[in-house]
């Protein structure tokens, strides 16, 4: 290899100079990476915030304070030379420490004897730079992990390696081994999620989930649903307003449950996440309506999973405050109402769109069958999570479920979709 190049270049008084690039002797090839960043990285960048998470299997991702980028590699047909900043600075390399051997820059200038010559250092060469794609958080994991341990108000116990002694036959999956030895700190679940900060919070945020000493958890249903019965109970019992809610007032008259879940429950029932300037909470009409809606099929004495339609918004408007009612358009993306033939009406299931898999090809699987067709209108709020993460609809339903068109009474044309297993007849 030629130890040096030269080019020749105008200055800006039209002078021609000479410039010699000279290969050093720490100059090796690919030893230094090129990553193209966004503009607005370059104050992360400074401030050290730039970040590549997840474990040694997974795809690189690199995550600033709010956003999350697939690396990828892009190759080059030239061959780039990294050169040093300019003839005034030249690298040393510390030969006990290779690893920052090109962290070590001193000033060593050498004036050039010909006033119309330069002299670079040439540092490495690459083939490839690796560019930047955006991209929404990837949650499965996530989901997988948090959902397979929820909280029932136990103590959580300590991260230890996965004992078969310790739990029944039916809970023994390696699924359950993975989810019982994972740490649910934030600072294990930002590897794990492979997104940025502000990001993980969001999606801890959307889940309802909660950090109890120190670990994320996701509410057990049965347990959430009776904590906040009981603050129900309580506000209705004292006659307080919903709408300037005082958590001490609730707190003090509710000794059941922890203070912290109290808070919790309240504050996922609430309008804004936050109590107002005054320090009080405004309870969510909508929010109470569909957690009154589902204890009706929860609680009801048959045991069943779903509720006939004439008797379920009988029981629904009864177990109300009496400032509410029962309206079915809230019901979209939490209950799914189908026709059943023995009953001869339409039954209502709880089908709650945010506990559905992130796995599109799973999600798919669990609605057909729930209920064989679906019409745009119906389908759509159950692709809300989704749509979040980047998916599109029309995408998604051409790939995981076939459309059929059909004609009403009026000859008006309706498309519905259906699974993509079902034979054509």
């Amino acid at each position: 290899m030629a130890e040096k190049c030269t080019q020749l270049k105008h200055d800006s008084d039209g002078h021609v100079i000479e410039c010699n690039f000279i290969f050093t002797d720490t100059f090796d090839m690919n030893e230094l990476k090129c990553i193209e960043i966004e503009p607005e990285m370059l104050d992360d960048l400074k401030n050290g915030q730039l970040e590549i998470r997840g474990g040694a299997n997974d795809e690189t991702v690199l995550v600033s304070s709010n956003k999350s980028y697939l690396v990828r590699q892009h190759d080059s047909s030239n061959t780039i030379l990294l050169t040093s900043y300019n003839h005034t600075r030249r690298l040393h390399r510390d030969a006990n420490d290779k690893e920052n051997a090109y962290m070590h820059v001193m000033d060593d200038m050498e004036d050039n004897a010909d006033a119309g010559e330069c002299t670079e250092s040439v540092l490495s060469a690459i083939s490839c730079v690796y560019i930047l794609e955006q991209q929404p958080p990837r949650l499965n994991e996530l989901h997988d992990i948090l959902y397979q341990r929820p909280y029932t108000g136990a103590p959580t116990p300590a991260v230890t390696p996965f004992d078969d002694t310790e739990h029944d036959a039916e809970h023994d999956t390696d699924d359950h081994k993975q989810a019982a030895c994972i740490d649910l700190s934030f600072e294990s679940l930002k590897l794990l999620a492979q997104c940025s900060d502000e990001e993980l919070i969001h999606a801890l945020d959307e889940i309802d989930a909660i950090q109890i000493q120190n670990e994320w958890r996701v509410i057990d249903e049965k347990y959430l649903s009776s904590c906040f019965q009981d603050v129900l109970y309580c506000v209705m019992e004292h006659s307080m307003d919903s709408k300037n809610l005082n958590i001490d007032d609730v707190t003090r008259n509710t000794a059941q449950f922890p203070h912290e879940m109290v808070v919790h429950c309240i504050r996922i029932h609430s309008v804004s996440r936050a109590p107002n300037e005054d320090g009080r909470w405004v309870l969510d009409e909508v929010k109470v309506s569909l957690f009154c809606a589902k204890q009706v099929i929860l609680q009801q004495s048959s045991g069943e999973e779903w509720m006939r339609h004439s008797q379920f918004m009988q029981e629904w408007s009864d177990s109300l405050p009496y400032e509410l009612t029962a309206d079915v358009a809230i019901l979209s993306g939490h209950f799914l109402s189908v026709y059943a033939k023995r009953c001869g009406e339409n039954v209502w299931y709880i089908l709650e769109e945010k506990e559905l898999s992130l796995k599109p090809k799973e999600r798919f699987q669990k609605l057909f069958a729930m209920k064989e067709q679906w019409n745009m209108q119906e389908i759509t709020p159950y692709m809300t999570t989704l749509i979040k993460t980047g998916y599109n609809v029309d995408k998604l339903l051409l790939k995981h479920a076939r459309m059929i068109r059909s004609k009403d009474d009026q000859g008006k044309e309706l498309k519905s979709y259906i699974s993509r297993t079902v034979k054509r007849k």
